[in-house]
Parts: C-alpha cells; sequence; structure tokens
C-alpha cells in the first residue's frame, strides 16, 4: 500500500536566489555581529620612462629656440665646402693647360731626346780582350824551340772559337796557327819545334779572334768536360828504364774518361815546374778517347832535366765543337 504524507513531514526544496544572496552576506558578520566592509586593493602606479634631468632640459631649450641658426651655420658650411672643391678644380684645370704647360713640353722634349749611345751599348756587349798571362820559348834540339803562352779567356758566355796567332822573338817570327779559347779558362797556345837559332824575350801576337756567345756554359762544362788524371809522374835521366840513354828523362801519367761522351782527340798539356817556374812544356795527343776508357800515357824527354818537383797535366778537348765528339758503336 502507499505511504500517505502527512503536513508533519519535511518537505526538501531548493534554495530561491534571495536565500543564496543571504548565505553569502552571513559570511561578512564577525564574532560580535557586526557585519564588515571590504576595500578593494591599492595599486602603484610605476613609470616607464626615464626622467629628464635639467641639463637635459637646458639643451632641449636651447636647441629649440637656436634652431634656425644652426640650420643656416650647416648650410654655410656645405656652401663653402663646394667652393674650395669647385676652386681646387679650376685651379687643376689651369695648372693643366696654362701654368705647367711650360714645364711639361720641356720634360717631352728631353725624354724623346736619345740618351742611349750605340756605341757604348755595342762595346757593353762585346766580350773582354784576351788576357796573356805569360810567354816564352824552351830549347827542344839543336835549331828548334818550343813556343809557349799562358792565355786567359775571362768572359763566362763568350768562346773564342778561332784565335789565330803567331809568336815573335827577335828576329824571329813563327808561322801563322789556329787555336781556341774555352769560356772562363785558361788555355796554353803552343808552338812546337819551331825551327830558329835563337828565341829571346818570346811574345805571343794574336792576329784575329773570331767570338761566338754561348749560354749555360757553365752547366756544360760540368756536364761533359770529365778528365781525370790519376799519378803523373816524372822519371829523371838518371832513373829511366832505357839503358844507354843515360840523357833521356821521361814522364808518365794516367787518364780516364770520366763522362758520358766519346772524343775523336783529347789533348794533353804538360808541364814540369821547378821553383815557380816551367821549365818543359809538351802537347801530347790522344786519339779516339771513349767513355769510361783509362789510358797509360808516356812519352820521353831527349833532354837532361833534374831536380823537377811538380808534373802539371791539363787536359784540353773543344767541347764546344760538334767534330770533337765521336759517335757510339752500334
Amino acid at each position: 500500500m502507499g505511504k500517505i504524507k502527512t503536513r508533519n513531514d519535511r518537505v526538501e526544496r531548493e534554495p530561491s536566489s534571495a536565500g543564496r544572496r543571504a548565505e553569502k552576506l552571513s559570511g561578512y558578520i564577525d564574532m560580535f555581529g557586526q557585519n564588515k566592509t571590504t576595500t578593494p586593493p591599492k595599486t602603484e602606479y610605476t613609470p616607464t620612462g626615464t626622467q629628464l634631468s635639467a641639463d637635459k632640459l637646458k639643451f632641449g631649450y636651447w636647441f629649440v629656440k637656436h634652431r634656425l641658426m644652426i640650420r643656416r651655420i650647416f648650410i654655410l658650411t656645405l656652401v663653402g665646402v663646394d667652393a674650395i672643391l669647385v676652386i681646387a678644380v679650376l685651379y687643376g684645370f689651369l695648372n693643366l693647360f696654362l701654368l705647367s704647360r711650360a714645364t711639361e713640353q720641356r720634360m717631352e722634349l728631353e725624354l724623346s731626346a736619345p740618351k742611349l749611345s750605340y756605341d757604348t751599348l755595342w762595346q757593353i756587349n762585346q766580350p773582354i780582350a784576351l788576357v796573356v798571362s805569360g810567354s816564352g820559348a824552351f830549347v827542344n834540339g839543336a835549331g828548334k824551340y818550343d813556343f809557349w803562352a799562358e792565355v786567359e779567356n775571362t768572359n763566362a758566355n763568350w768562346y773564342a772559337k778561332e784565335v789565330k796567332y803567331h809568336f815573335e822573338a827577335g828576329e824571329t817570327v813563327t808561322a801563322t796557327k789556329i787555336d781556341y779559347i774555352l769560356p772562363a779558362s785558361v788555355h796554353y797556345i803552343l808552338d812546337l819545334g819551331a825551327e830558329t837559332q835563337a828565341a829571346p824575350n818570346a811574345v805571343l801576337v794574336l792576329e784575329d779572334v773570331k767570338w761566338e756567345k754561348v749560354a749555360d756554359y757553365e752547366k756544360l762544362r760540368d756536364k761533359i768536360l770529365n778528365i781525370e788524371v790519376l799519378e803523373p809522374r816524372f822519371i829523371p835521366s838518371g832513373q829511366s828504364t832505357l839503358s844507354g840513354n843515360t840523357g833521356v828523362s821521361r814522364v808518365e801519367f794516367k787518364a780516364k774518361n770520366s763522362s758520358a761522351y766519346n772524343f775523336w782527340q783529347i789533348d794533353f798539356v804538360v808541364m814540369l815546374i821547378r821553383g815557380n817556374s816551367a821549365v818543359f812544356i809538351n802537347k801530347v795527343p790522344v786519339r779516339d778517347f771513349r767513355s769510361g776508357q783509362e789510358k797509360n800515357i808516356s812519352f820521353n824527354i831527349y833532354q837532361n832535366l833534374s831536380g823537377t818537383g811538380e808534373v802539371r797535366v791539363l787536359p784540353a778537348v773543344d767541347i764546344l765543337n760538334p767534330e770533337s765528339f765521336r759517335g757510339f758503336d752500334l
């Protein structure tokens, strides 16, 4: 059966809006029953910019007051600079076409005047003359003399390709012969066995020299001219092994072709030195001297030479003449 509600039963209802406001206000009653009054929170103003100082205010006031004058000064300054530039340009044109014209014409004449002496230039490009350091003659049997002269070519790039010469001694004049002298070298010019009865104060006379300019001669010389002279020895007449010839001396030495080239002929100039002077000179030709070959060379001197201290052997070959080289056998 259903239950019947009576008046005494409590009926639950939703609170009204007025009731809700009353509940909120009840929270502001203090302990003495007095209502509290609420105040909004305080806010402080903080300036975001910087404060102007007195000096800045004074400067701003002065600038505003004199702004027109500053503008005029700036314009006058620009006008002055412009005037200076215009004056400088005008002076440059006047100086170029009027004031300095005479000076420039004089300079042009000086520059166009020929200052180079072609004679001097020709002399500079010519080789230096050969220098004869010494000359003399040695007796070589009855009525014969060996003439010699030491000649130096001081030019590093000039080759005395053809040297025509003869010797003069008193009234004796030898026949004209031809020799060569390599660049930057000392060469001995000889005339051996010249027939004459006397040869006092023999001197070398160079009749004519034909020059030829060469490049990189030093490298070429180091590459080709590699002839070694080994164990030169002089055997006086008293120690010679030739029986019955007590007046015969002997010179012996070894020569090696250490270059990579074959030569048709190499001349060896042999000098015997006593003290500081030469007492004998000779030229020994060695034919068909091939690369890597070593030869024993000797010759007799039919004179009684004693007291000789040094044997000087100098190889001589014209490495600038293609005809000096011998080809290789296949």
